[in-house]
């Protein structure tokens, strides 16, 4: 039987103590959206230095000690759900010293189930309607964007088919729950690597994101979405919600390349913003993203990087 050392207790309950802290900070603080992102770090040190039981211990310890301390069960148990998933498969992933893009794949599948747990936990139990206030938050960011779009003179209107209705949003629900793991699976690790730097913990980086391109299979499964719903109508609902998430992947890469570009302006203000710019057109006109969306195809055939 291996020997529990002084120094693996003292390490553990200092990871514990950790956990607790930011998760009170998140349930309590204004600081409570940073810190939800650290969430999963403890867990993290914990898996790397020792293994995933002991991960699981101290998350389980910790929803102990939240209730012993006055917050609410549903509470203590959504932050554990996030803080483990995603800490014990990071965790995992670096101690088995996993390829980059596979430990993000892991990350965003482990984030989607996170996300699955906890709106299922807040739709059974507390009867809470998340769509209605999520495309709340749509609207005023659309707006937002919009009112950014006009102080720098460009006058697009946000048509109304651009913001999505109820139905809308729960057709394509896979689609954005799928993004979004992909989003935070990405900053998750990103995250991640920063906090393992500052400790010395070797690992493998990423690509640039300037630099990233992705393979004719990403074109294979765009043109294949498309023509499901045409031969089996049945499984439309499938092809929409795989076009959704293939289509936001490629102007991903169209992006990256205008990303490429943008790093060879030599003025840093210049350079922030046209990414604001970017970003904000990105999100607030239609058009700009169609042409995003033709430049990534075409960068499958001419690398633009190259130009």
């Amino acid at each position: 039987m291996k020997r529990i050392t002084t120094k693996s207790i003292v390490e553990g309950a200092l990871l514990l103590g950790i956990l607790v802290v930011l998760s009170l900070l998140t349930i309590y603080t204004p600081l409570g959206l940073v810190t939800f992102f650290l969430l999963p770090t403890p867990i993290i040190f914990a898996v790397i230095r020792h293994n995933i039981k002991v991960g699981l211990m101290i998350s389980f310890l910790s929803i102990i000690l939240l209730i012993v301390v006055g917050v609410d069960p549903y509470t203590s148990l959504v932050n554990m759900i996030f803080a483990n998933f995603i800490g014990l498969t990071l965790g995992y992933s670096f101690s088995k010293k996993l390829k980059p893009t596979f430990t993000f794949l892991l990350t965003s599948v482990a984030t989607l189930l996170s996300f699955i747990c906890i709106f299922y936990l807040a739709v059974t139990f507390l009867e809470y309607d998340f769509l209605d206030e999520i495309l709340e938050i749509q609207i005023s960011s659309l707006e937002m964007v919009q009112s950014f779009l006009q102080q720098f003179g460009n006058n697009v209107d946000i048509e109304k088919q651009f913001i999505m209705s109820k139905a809308d949003f729960i057709y394509i629900l896979p689609a954005l729950l799928i993004l979004a793991s992909m989003f935070y699976g990405y900053l998750a690790l990103t995250v991640t690597q920063k906090i393992l730097k500052s400790f010395k913990v070797p690992y493998e980086q990423l690509p640039p994101f300037s630099h990233w391109k992705f393979g004719y299979w990403l074109l294979w499964i765009f043109v294949l979405a498309q023509i499901i719903p045409i031969g089996f109508p049945q499984l439309t609902r499938i092809g929409v919600n795989i076009l959704q998430v293939t289509v936001m992947v490629i102007v991903l890469q169209g992006i990256s390349i205008i990303t490429f570009y943008i790093k060879k302006i030599n003025s840093k203000p210049l350079r922030i913003i046209t990414m604001t710019l970017v970003i904000l057109n990105f999100f607030g006109n239609p058009l700009f993203f169609q042409i995003l969306l033709l430049a990534s195809i075409g960068d499958f055939f001419i690398n633009f990087r190259r130009i």
